[in-house]
Parts: C-alpha cells; structure tokens; sequence
C-alpha cells in the first residue's frame, strides 16, 4: 500500500544541466530512449539523469566506486563462505530478488552457490554486467538470470504478489527517503511468498576524518609548488580556502556538505537506527545483531626512502645507532590476534649527507614505560631481540597497538532477537582478519565520500546562493568567476583525498602480502632535506593520539532479517492488509469471517 501523500517542501534545483548527456545502446546496439540507459558526464564522473526529486541517490556510477561496492560481498563471502547471512538449512531459496543490484555481482556469485534458483536484479540504472562474459565459464547461468530496470520510488515493482521466496538487499538506504520506507517495504512485502526471508544489509553515512595533529606536518608550508611526501607520492600545493580552526579537523567544510547531501535529499544518515522500526513493522520473525562497526586502523609506519629501497640491509643490529628509526611490531596480550609478519627497523638518514639531524629512539617513542617487544630480524642475519639485560623496550603508544577489526556497538543500538541473533555475523571470523583489514574499510568509507563529489559541488552553490556567511565560518570565501569556485573545491576535494591516502597507507598492507613498496625517483638534497623535516614532525605529531582516534568508527553496518508477514484462519492464507504505525499495532483483515485483528509488535 502506498504511503499517503503529504505535502512536500519546494524542490531544490538539480545543476546536472550543466553536465553532458550520454546515452547507452540497447540490445540490438542502437541507442536507447530509455531512461536507465542515459546517464549525465559531470567534471568526470558520470551520474543518474533523473532529477533528485525523482531517484536522490547521490552516487556516481563510475568503475572506483563500483570496485569499493563489490568490497563488501567479498568479505561477506570470505568471513561466512556463502552468499548469505541466513542458513536455509539446506532449503536454499528457488526464486530470488535482488533490489539495488548495482553490477549484479552478488547475484553472480549467488548463482553458482544456489544451482536450482533463479535470479531477477532490480536496479535504476542500466550498469550490470554482461551476461555473455559468463556463457564460457557457466552456459547455464545467463539464463537463470534477468536485469529488470525502473525507480521502486516511483512506480511499483513488475513482478506478481508471491512471486519471490528470498529478498536481498545490500546499499539501497541511500536511495530511499526515510518517508518512502513503509511503502517501500509494503511493495516488497506484496512480491514476497508467505514464509519468503528478506535480508538487508546497510550502512550509514560517515565522513572519515583525521585529527590536526596528523594532518599538521602534511599541510606545512613550502616554498615550491609541489612537495614530495612520506607516502612517496609529490602533489601539487595548489592555492585552497583557508582552513577555519574553530573546527576539529581541517576537512569540517567537505563534511558539512556531505552531510548536507543527504540532508537535502531527505536521505536518513543513520539507517541502522531508523530502519529497525520501519523494518519490524511489516516483517516478522525479525532478527538483527547490534550495529558492526570498524574503527580506525592502527598508524601504519612511515616507509622508507628512495635511497633505502633495495639495498640489502638498511638496518644496523645495534639499538643506540641514531641514524636507526625502529618501528617495532607489537602485540598485546589482552587481545587474540594473529601475529603479522616480523618487520625490520627503518634507516631514515644518514646524518653525514644532510645538515637534518637524525632520530634517535628516545625521539620516536616516548620515554615512559610501554611493555615488552617481539623480535624482528633482518636480510643479513642481525636480530633485534628482547635483550637479556638493560631496560625493557617500552610498550607501544595508543597509536601502534593492536585493537579488534570489528565490534559490535550496544549503546549505538540494540539488537532484536534472541541469543542466537549474535551468530548472523560471523564475528569470530572478521576478528581473526588481519589487523591491516582495517585500512581497507577506511579506504571503503573513503571511497563513499568521493563517490558523492558532485552531489557536494551541488550544496556548495547551494550555499554560495543562499547561505555566504554560514560558508565563511569553514574560511570559504565566493569568487565572481565559478570557474576559480570549482578549482577551489577541487582542492579541498584533493586534500582529503591525499589527506586519507597516507592515512589508510596500503603500501603497508600490500607489503604484509609479498608486495615489494614501489620504487620512488632519487631526491635531490633539498627534496631529502624536506622529506626528512616533514618526517620529524609527522613522528613527534604522532604522540599527540588518543585512544578516541582510533575507535571511532570509519564504518557501521546493520544487518536486517525477516519473513513475510501471514495470518491463517483455518486453511485461508491472508497477508497484512495495513499497518498501524501509530499505535504500534499490527492489522490483519481476515476476507472469511469478515474480522479484524489486533496483534502488537
């Protein structure tokens, strides 16, 4: 049943005018009129040609943000070994929906696990696979599978009622008004068999930030336009607004405007605690476990420089050398987690060829008592051990300790169902991930801000319109010219980017698995002499961090299980005829004895 109307404020003006329409050929190669098939080229990326009043989803459909998508179903299918959080008992469903496909990739993987199903993925955009790539591997999986298109927001879902005995839902919070829920479940509800299961899995709208003292040494001022950094990339310092320090961060502008995207767009930011309710209120058997949340990953070390990659040995066996940065490994006995490969000291510098001075242990680690080491070796056979006599090597600061990849959150939500409602998530085995997992959900939480770069150039005219002075409290002042607007924007959008990048630092993650950190052009002396500084500062900034940095969480997941709602009178099979959302009441009409029936929540 559809929701009732209401009266809707003023719609806000879409500026995708402004980009280049493409549209896709169809089956037969000539290009289609549809409107699934036509997409809008912005500064870049391409987007959805329907109007935010019409489909508010803020997403590009471009290949990175596709990429950080399909990360999810792979870790689901690498920490559960199946393509659902729910055990079908060996009754895996035969009829199977996906709403929000996006690439279809989950119904692909779902297709070879489930043999005797059939598969329909539901979408607003025509962005799915091919189905002929897989005709070589599997001849029978394309025809146990079928692309449907159209905007659930707007029409109803062309399917028959009892037509599906599972529903799978995976990111569609973004493309759903928190007031469209309840008709939105309604419909999927119509299309569910009696005793059908949907899943539905979501999470919410966070902004990665890091703290000053981090983005600090990175945003130092140098005398030349472009600055090599420790991550080994050389970026271009290009003009940006100035930041206001009336904030926490330096990026408190880029996440007014994120959030600001789904504000606009009626989008709820937190759909792991609104959807419970919405949820509940048409399906039964609910199940959900507590919110899963990912901190932040531990500060990965800084790695080496040019001139130290691929040298046999960098590292001198004796702990007093000051020209040695020892980045030890560390583990902590309060937490079971296995142990990551030993790590060899880094050689920052030689104190001859520079006028920098270079660090000492004493620098690196603060002087008060932090635990014990586990020994490391290096290429040339010398060992760095715990040493048999002499003081303890200290205990690792807030910034280097091991924490859990995951963990579930009870103050941010509750969970509905029993004790075995704790079992949905395999929580036994995302925490036995390697701790490095961590910086691949911040690369995934990341990789969602940028995904929404347009839609946040949208509020910032917005604002430059209607709102100057609330800008100027983030340090952005208006320019006649909007050229010169989007290059300023462009900026800050770069320097969260590169911002994040060092602190996500994948070369580290990379390295843990065999790969080989990529070779860097040599520095000139100067190029050292700066390197070196920011280096420093970065090191000393690092003994700023605080527990709370790291558990904030870069990403909150709610997962969603339920059935469709019946009720039987004698052998009549009768589904919810409306809901009573106000009284929390469920209302069921029974057509053979002509009664209702109150039954609460």
């Amino acid at each position: 049943m559809a929701a009732p109307s209401t009266s809707s404020p003023p719609i806000r003006q879409s500026y995708n005018s402004t980009g280049t329409h493409t549209t896709l050929p169809d089956a037969t190669g000539k290009k289609s009129a549809k409107k699934e098939n036509q997409f809008i080229i912005r500064n870049g990326s391409r987007l959805h040609a329907y109007g935010r009043d019409k489909a508010p989803y803020p997403l590009s459909y471009d290949r990175d943000v596709f990429d950080i998508q399909c990360m999810d179903h792979l870790l689901m299918f690498k920490a559960k070994q199946t393509v659902s959080f729910i055990d079908f008992k060996g009754n895996t469903p035969k009829r199977c929906l996906d709403l929000g496909t996006g690439l279809g990739d989950w119904i692909i993987e779902a297709a070879k696990f489930w043999p005797d199903c059939s598969f329909v993925g539901y979408d607003l955009v025509n962005v799915q696979l091919p189905l002929s790539l897989f005709k070589e591997f599997d001849p029978d999986l394309p025809s146990r599978i079928e692309w449907v298109h159209g905007n659930l927001l707007r029409q109803k879902l062309p399917f028959d009622d009892d037509e599906f005995d599972y529903v799978h839902i995976q990111g569609l919070a973004f493309a759903v008004p928190e007031s469209k829920w309840p008709s939105v479940y309604e419909e999927i509800n119509r299309v569910l068999r009696p005793g059908g299961a949907i899943e539905q899995i979501e999470e919410d709208a966070i902004f990665p930030t890091v703290p000053r003292w981090f983005t600090a040494p990175l945003h130092a001022q140098v005398k030349r336009p472009s600055a090599h950094f420790p991550d080994g990339t050389q970026r271009s310092l290009l003009p940006i607004p100035t930041v206001s320090t009336a904030h926490s961060h330096d990026h408190a502008l880029l996440e007014f405007l994120f959030m600001s995207v789904f504000e606009n767009r009626f989008l709820n930011r937190t759909p792991s605690s609104v959807l419970p309710g919405y949820f509940s209120a048409i399906f039964r058997h609910v199940l959900m476990p507590p919110v899963l949340n990912f901190p932040m990953p531990p500060l990965a070390p800084l790695p080496p420089l040019p001139n130290e990659l691929g040298s046999p040995s960098t590292v001198s066996s004796d702990l007093s050398d000051t020209t040695t940065l020892y980045l030890p490994d560390f583990e902590l006995d309060s937490l079971q987690s296995p142990p990551s490969s030993e790590r060899s000291p880094v050689s920052i510098i030689d104190a001859s060829t520079t006028d920098v001075q270079p660090f000492s242990l004493e620098e690196v680690l603060p002087s008060t008592d932090y635990g014990r080491n586990r020994s490391s070796s290096t290429s040339t056979g010398s060992t760095l051990a715990d040493p048999p006599t002499g003081p303890v090597l200290p205990k690792p600061p807030v910034s280097a300790q091991r924490r859990s990849v995951a963990f579930s959150s009870p103050e941010m939500s509750t969970r509905i169902g029993d004790d075995t409602v704790l079992n949905l998530f395999p929580i036994d085995e995302l925490t036995s991930l390697e701790e490095h997992a961590l910086s691949m959900q911040l690369y995934r939480a990341v990789g969602s801000v940028l995904a929404v770069k347009e839609a946040m150039w949208e509020e910032l005219m917005e604002q430059m319109k209607d709102n100057k002075d609330r800008l100027r409290g983030y340090g952005w002042e208006n320019d006649d010219e909007q050229s010169v607007n989007r290059q300023k924007f462009d900026s800050l959008v770069e320097r969260y980017k590169g911002d994040m990048h060092v602190r996500i630092s994948l070369w580290h993650s990379a390295t843990k698995y065999g790969w080989q950190y990529p070779r860097r052009d040599p520095l000139s002396k100067g190029e050292l002499v700066e390197e070196e500084r920011m280096r420093r500062a970065i090191m000393e900034a690092r003994k700023c961090a605080t527990e709370a940095d790291f558990q904030t969480p870069s990403r909150s997941l709610r997962l969603l299980v339920g059935d469709h709602i019946v009720v039987r009178h004698r052998d009549t099979i009768l589904t919810c005829s409306r809901t009573l959302h106000s009284h929390c009441l469920h209302c069921y009409f029974c057509t053979t004895c002509m009664t209702i029936t109150l039954y609460a929540l």
